[in-house]
């Protein structure tokens, strides 16, 4: 059992509340300095994880752990911000609203084995919304999984 097992985080439900509650500004910054993370002081151990992990080279790692991962980070953060202020017409005298929130349960994530951007995109996408993610990332993959999840 590893550190989710052991935390029971898919059993507590004022932990997924606690998250799905926070604003989206708020998980969109969680995201955003992830992706600076992820470009800056973290780049050089992602990319080491994923050329021993994974068989890349420099290059492959770099368009593949490092930019393409951090731009999922940013694009997504950027277009929940966009998508929370999106609302249904209304016609008077009725008002349309939608509020976005987080799934009852849980979102499955298993990540390809040679792709350590789509592994981290996977995960982050549906937490991003608010969502509790159960995150399996292939055995392949490990050790650059293990990065993106610190």
């Amino acid at each position: 059992r590893g550190p989710l097992g052991r935390s029971g985080a898919l059993k507590k439900p004022s932990a997924r509340k606690g998250w799905d509650l926070r604003p989206i500004e708020d998980r969109a910054q969680v995201f955003f300095k992830a992706a600076d993370i992820l470009s800056g002081p973290r780049r050089a151990e992602i990319l080491a994880k994923t050329m021993v992990g994974q068989a890349k080279t420099v290059i492959q790692a770099e368009i593949d752990a490092a930019a393409e991962l951090a731009d999922f980070f940013r694009f997504n953060a950027k277009y929940a911000l966009e998508l929370e202020g999106e609302q249904p017409i209304s016609v008077p005298p009725s008002t349309n609203s939608l509020v976005y929130r987080g799934l009852e349960g849980f979102v499955a994530a298993i990540s390809p084995f040679n792709f350590t951007a789509i592994g981290g995109n996977l995960m982050g996408a549906p937490a991003l919304m608010g969502n509790v993610v159960l995150w399996k990332p292939s055995d392949l993959a490990m050790l650059s999984s293990y990065a993106v999840y610190q």
